[in-house]
């Protein structure tokens, strides 16, 4: 909502006279007083806050859509260095508001979108390159409006290559030690192709903080927070789910380095 475009359009109808309605020429009757940033060409560009190794984050963001009031759309765009994850967290104040938020590329493809389903919550999505990518608030049907906030962080993806693999050498028939009283090794699990997917994006942990990965599963496929499985490959490396996105998820593992990680970028749920 920009507040010249409020005046503009208040001033109209007072010249106007009584039973005269907002000037709708250039605009659906829903943006009349816009002022163009209904328009993602004219979205509202969002400074950088900060940055770090890791990340960039953006100037929060407070307004509002009214669909009576003729003010349903806002585009704003942010500016990201690189490939990685953009993530927009945002709350509407009205839970009853049938609004909507769309992410796109710089050229307008959809990346994602997100109905209204309560207050806060969030969405991410990968951005394959550095650009633009724009984000549209809107109050979608009549009587609809609600004051919203969002908050906008970019974090940069970490590289996942391959394993290099070492030519075998020859070595004499190993000795075997049994132990039928001793603890058993763990069993790498059964491999389901049915229930393989792929780490995107990893951000190594501390001795006090889990690593953090990106997979690319999503609500859309089954997943839940509180979910687990294991990283095909690396022994004892069990993830969990901690948050579900529209594209992907998020989860952590506890107990193994992320230099044993890297390289894998199959895992399995449970």
């Amino acid at each position: 909502m920009r507040a010249a475009g409020r005046v503009a359009w208040l001033l109209a109808i007072a010249l106007a006279g009584p039973g005269c309605g907002p000037p709708c020429k250039d605009a659906p009757v829903e943006d009349c007083v816009s002022e163009g940033n209904h328009l993602r060409e004219d979205a509202d560009p969002i400074a950088v806050k900060g940055t770090t190794a890791t990340g960039v984050e953006f100037d929060l963001l407070t307004s509002s859509v009214n669909w009576n009031e003729h003010d349903a759309t806002d585009w704003v765009t942010v500016k990201v260095p690189g490939e990685g994850t953009l993530t927009v967290e945002y709350n509407w104040d009205n839970i009853k508001c049938k609004c909507s938020l769309v992410i796109t590329d710089e050229l307008g493809f959809k990346l994602d979108s997100v109905s209204n389903k309560g207050k806060r919550s969030s969405i991410s999505v990968p951005t394959k390159t550095a650009g633009q990518y724009f984000i549209r608030f809107k109050a979608d049907v009549e009587g609809m409006r609600s004051v919203y906030s969002a908050k906008f962080t970019w974090e940069r993806a970490v590289p996942v290559g391959p394993v290099a693999t070492a030519a075998p050498v020859a070595t004499a028939a190993p000795v075997v030690h049994h132990h039928p009283t001793g603890p058993k090794e763990p069993k790498e699990p059964v491999e389901d192709e049915s229930k393989k997917a792929k780490i995107t994006k990893l951000v190594p942990g501390t001795d006090a903080d889990p690593s953090v990965v990106t997979i690319n599963r999503s609500s859309s496929d089954g997943i839940k927070e509180g979910m687990g499985g294991v990283v095909i490959g690396v022994p004892g490396a069990r993830f969990k789910v901690k948050k579900v996105f529209g594209a992907s998820c998020e989860a952590h593992i506890k107990g193994v380095s992320a230099d044993k990680i890297k390289g894998h970028t199959t895992v399995q749920f449970d």
